[in-house]
């Protein structure tokens, strides 16, 4: 992420563009219909303008949902493995859960990423992937835990 995007005047500047482009657009519009096409080019310029802002806003709630998910996974994986001695499974199958986690947690967010650079199938493919991965997981790791005591 570019760290002008974050700045507050950028936000300020772009809102300032959306705002007159969704204001200005409907008047060239409606001047296309009788002067022609010089209102018809700038209501083209103001079509362009929300498109960008619509692809760098896209973009940007991507990078935030990928900062969004790595901490809640994080955190779930801290308390899972804090807790991993009370999954009442032996000890193969904890393994085994705890990589498909571990496995999971990282297509997972980068899926979401990758797609700022292209929203086509396969990275929405590979965060559902690594996402139903972590949730297969941890269901199991659930029922680990809520599984009884075992005599030892």
């Amino acid at each position: 992420m570019k760290p002008h995007v974050l700045r507050d005047s950028w936000k300020r500047r772009w809102a300032w563009v959306l705002l007159v482009g969704s204001l200005v657009l409907p008047v060239f519009v409606l001047l296309e219909m009788r002067p022609g096409l010089l209102a018809g080019g700038i209501a083209d310029v103001g079509g362009l303008v929300v498109n960008q802002y619509r692809e760098m806003k896209y973009a940007y709630d991507r990078h935030v949902d990928v900062h969004g998910h790595w901490i809640g996974l994080a955190m779930v994986l801290i308390v899972m493995g804090i807790g991993l001695d009370g999954v009442r499974f032996d000890e193969q199958l904890k393994m085994l859960l705890a990589a498909g986690l571990l496995l999971g947690s990282l297509p997972f967010p980068l899926g979401v990423l990758l797609q700022t650079m292209s929203q086509g199938p396969g990275p929405r493919v590979l965060a559902v992937t690594g996402s139903a991965l972590v949730i297969v997981s941890l269901a199991a790791m659930s029922l680990g835990f809520a599984r009884g005591r075992t005599s030892v």
